[in-house]
């Protein structure tokens, strides 16, 4: 089961570029995760020819327009499309109201249940628990209450080495017995779990921290996490501008990714001063040094 991360939207509040607002597609194994909905999300589905159907759950870190503008038309779309499975609507409080106003004004009949978790953007915890991943708040330091999230995969089941099998002549039993954490006697000594189990890829994490400024509180959440996709606003030069506009810059993004450890970078969210990004990557890479853009169209793969 793979998981990958494709970027849908990657500019700041104003649609310029070439780029869209925020939005990403997480991918966990045949699970669709949609991360923010910034206007004209549903279009870059479309574009992507990517499925708006398949998306399960959606998070929302904060109810600023450019994180969210795009969710009314995308389940209306959804709505048209006569879907019948549930969604989950993850955000702070205050988007049920908000979404159920909207929704009561453009008198939308839904043929599918929407439910809605409303987060603590205060404080970390685990708001979802999913059979195969979880997923935690991470506290940042906007204008406005708003968290990321933090997406873990659960543990993969074990398999046991086929040569393990024809060494010890294990029986089915015994197999299942060593999956499940026991010992086995065979006529070749005790087998041990770990000296025959193995995991075909170990599970994978991924951190999303959108809007915020510099906020190394953060660093003991995400440390060693596979990816982080951090926000980078501004370069160094408008330093003062994104701590009074609660944002980061570039710099400040590579820091926090070199700090915490991470296996890699991914920025966005620029102002849409930046026509070319690549001096946003080199400022982050003073810090950081495999730092990359969170380009839109491409899918990441974690690992």
């Amino acid at each position: 089961m793979s998981v990958t991360v494709t970027i849908l939207g990657s500019n700041s509040a104003l649609p310029a570029h070439g780029r869209h607002p925020s939005a990403q597609l997480l991918a966990i194994g045949h699970h669709h995760i949609l991360i923010d909905c910034g206007e004209g999300t549903q279009f870059r589905f479309n574009d992507l020819k990517l499925s708006k159907m398949k998306v399960e759950n959606i998070f929302i870190t904060h109810l600023h327009g450019d994180h969210i503008f795009g969710l009314p038309g995308f389940l209306t779309s959804m709505i048209l499309m006569d879907r019948r499975e549930p969604v989950t609507i993850i955000g702070p409080e205050g988007i049920q109201k908000m979404m159920e106003q909207i929704f009561t004004a453009t008198e939308a009949h839904f043929g599918f249940e929407v439910r809605y978790v409303e987060t603590d953007p205060s404080r970390h915890y685990t708001v979802f628990d999913h059979p195969k991943y979880t997923v935690e708040t991470i506290p940042l330091h906007h204008k406005i209450p708003c968290n990321g999230y933090l997406f873990r995969e659960k543990d993969h089941p074990r398999n046991i080495r086929e040569d393990a099998i024809e060494k010890y002549r294990l029986s089915p039993l015994q197999i299942q017995e060593l999956k499940a954490g026991k010992e086995a006697d065979t006529p070749y000594g005790k087998v041990r779990p770990q000296d025959v189990l193995y995991v075909k890829r170990r599970a994978m994490t991924y951190a999303y921290c959108s809007d915020t400024t510099y906020f190394p509180s953060i660093i003991p959440i995400i440390r060693g996490v596979d990816l982080l996709y951090h926000e980078a606003t501004y370069m160094e030069d408008f330093l003062v501008q994104a701590t009074q506009r609660g944002h980061s810059t570039a710099r400040q993004a590579g820091k926090i990714a070199r700090e915490a450890g991470v296996r890699g970078l991914l920025i966005g969210h620029p102002s849409s001063k930046y026509q070319n990004v690549n001096d946003l990557v080199r400022e982050a890479r003073m810090e950081y040094e495999e730092a990359e853009f969170a380009h839109e169209g491409q899918t990441y793969l974690l690992s």
